[in-house]
């Protein structure tokens, strides 16, 4: 694997991560314009595949550091 398929996985998380501090809108807005966009643009599977997971792993990981997931929990 090289350093630019690193890279570009560390931009999407960073992507992810980033719209989670705006909100779980945001958030799930940008997962879902990466979904489509592997879709539409990423033809080898094992790629593919990397991308998928990087992205529900981010995804998951913005979900608990999103500020409705924290203000939620507080108020309970």
């Amino acid at each position: 694997m090289s350093q630019g398929v690193l890279f570009y996985q560390v931009v999407i998380i960073a992507m992810i991560l980033i719209a989670a501090l705006f909100g779980r809108t945001a958030l799930n807005r940008t997962a879902l314009s990466l979904v489509l966009f592997t879709f539409m643009n990423v033809w080898m599977q094992w790629l593919m595949i990397l991308q998928f997971v990087t992205i529900f792993v981010a995804f998951y990981i913005g979900r608990a550091i999103s500020p409705e997931r924290k203000s939620a929990s507080s108020s309970s």
